[in-house]
């Protein structure tokens, strides 16, 4: 990334795809949104402790998926969802 763009974290993703009016009305007007594989990996977190985890991981993997990914790379990400999981 050059200085230029928009880094969404985990929070606003979360809330995007529950459909909160506001962060919505503000993320659809957001130009060149990247996406860490930091956030990645919360998420995948988050899927794996679910009581929902194949629907939720496909879930947040379809809306990253769209974005520019910062970072080690998506398997990695999903790794460590996994890993930290297991772990705790």
């Amino acid at each position: 990334m050059n200085g230029n763009g928009n880094l969404i974290d985990t929070n606003l993703i979360i809330k995007v795809i529950n459909k909160d009016a506001i962060v919505t009305e503000i993320f659809d007007n957001l130009d060149d949104i990247y996406i860490s594989f930091i956030t990645l990996g919360e998420l995948l977190f988050g899927a794996s402790k679910s009581a929902k985890k194949d629907y939720n991981t496909k879930l947040f993997n379809n809306f990253v998926g769209d974005y520019k990914m910062l970072g080690i790379s998506a398997d990695i990400a999903a790794e460590y969802g996994e890993v930290k999981w297991e772990l705790k």
